[in-house]
């Protein structure tokens, strides 16, 4: 404990013990970001996409344990924003932070200060937050949020290694037959005309191919863009984003690994925020907000309506066919006996660990399915370029 309240006075100093930072306490930086440095030091303007997140979730996440470290170890709240602000290196972070740091220092609550960042901190971030606030526990919220972004950036690290070696076979393949049609094509398309050959179907169809693209490149890529800006909105349009939701629990493998992921988060926070000492209802209300899709939010509200009119937590997780049955028989045992937190807890892992499982596999799967479609492509660019040069050297033979 001495050695953690050295640490944490040396935050509000701006330098780590001995001169280096922890391995608890990494800087909060990234490429492209001016390091902060003492008060009144110049700093640039950044800029970023409003479409992009500014802060990684790994930098938020290290925050939020640096501040539940500080908090645990009963640093004030404003001294413990104030060494954040000083050695947070993402000047959009830095200067969010610098915001909440003065707000709570005038007299505001956390998660009012924090409520006006939504790019930084989202819904779900400043509900646990309040709900710390008004509990007294901010210091194991902020435990639970770090376990919490910890355990979804575990996933997407688990799915970033999964799909690297696909997406690398796809940029290959798309790679080979740009090549392909840009340069070797229109040299052979020459040969061709000249000799009067008459050219089989695959060599037309890629000969059209190639002349359609050349010509209407730019519908080509208005067409992507359109594809894009349309994902973009089904994704978080109001009205598009439920029907999206329950399109994607539908698609084979894809439905089942994203309510897979979704029930775990569901669990998990409701687990660790009842074994916080949170009222069910605030629970509830909290957990909700961590679900990102609209089926999930639909059935804790339905939970929500079950709680309010005095009856038991399980009744609609029971009747719901987005959660396994196993899960839903540990629900009811969980109410049954009293130990929902660590039931519910003991599911999470359970969930996250065959979300693991899954996504290795469908990794497995897909990489075979790249490799046959890219020789297909290939192969059919191939075909359709030597076919005609075999009839241009039999007709040559015969002549």
């Amino acid at each position: 404990m001495a050695t953690r309240r050295k640490w944490i006075d040396s935050l509000a100093d701006g330098a780590a013990p001995g001169g280096a930072r922890p391995d608890r306490a990494p800087e909060l930086s990234r490429p492209g970001h001016i390091a902060t440095g003492p008060a009144g030091q110049a700093r640039p303007i950044t800029f970023t996409l409003p479409f992009l997140k500014p802060v990684k979730t790994l930098e938020l996440c290290t925050l939020t344990g640096q501040l539940a470290l500080m908090l645990e170890t009963g640093t004030p709240l404003a001294e413990s924003l104030k060494a954040l602000v000083d050695q947070t290196r993402n000047a959009f972070l830095h200067r969010a932070l610098d915001r909440v740091y003065q707000e709570v220092s005038a007299g505001s609550s956390l998660g009012d200060a924090l409520e006006k960042h939504p790019r930084i901190f989202d819904s779900f971030y400043v509900a646990t937050v309040r709900v710390g606030e008004a509990t007294g526990s901010l210091a194991t919220v902020f435990q639970r949020l770090e376990g919490h972004m910890e355990k979804k950036e575990a996933i997407l690290a688990t799915l970033r290694v999964a799909l690297t070696y696909p997406v690398i076979l796809a940029c290959l393949a798309f790679g080979a037959v740009l090549f392909l049609l840009t340069f070797v094509l229109p040299k052979f398309v020459m040969i061709f005309a000249s000799s009067g050959v008459v050219l089989p179907l695959p060599t037309r169809m890629l000969m059209g191919a190639a002349e359609f693209s050349r010509a209407y490149w730019y519908l080509i890529l208005l067409g992507m863009v359109m594809v894009v800006s349309g994902v973009w909105f089904v994704t978080t349009s109001q009205r598009a984003k439920p029907f999206f939701d329950r399109f994607v629990l539908r698609i084979p493998l894809v439905g089942g690994l994203v309510s897979t992921v979704q029930t775990s988060v569901l669990l998990r926070m409701i687990g660790t925020l009842l074994r916080a000492g949170v009222s069910l209802m605030e629970t509830l209300e909290v957990s909700r907000k961590a679900c990102s899709s609209t089926p999930f939010r639909q059935l804790v509200d339905s939970v929500v309506a079950n709680v309010t009119r005095g009856e038991g937590l399980s009744g609609k997780f029971a009747e719901s066919n987005l959660l396994p049955p196993m899960v839903k028989q540990m629900i009811v045992t969980g109410e049954r006996t009293g130990s929902l937190p660590a039931v519910m807890n003991k599911m999470a892992d359970y969930l996250d660990a065959k979300t693991e499982r899954r996504i290795k596999t469908l990794s497995a799967m897909f990489e075979p399915f790249v490799i046959i479609v890219m020789g297909v492509v290939v192969g059919f660019i191939a075909l359709a370029i030597l076919l005609p040069l075999f009839r241009l050297s039999t007709a040559v033979k015969g002549s």
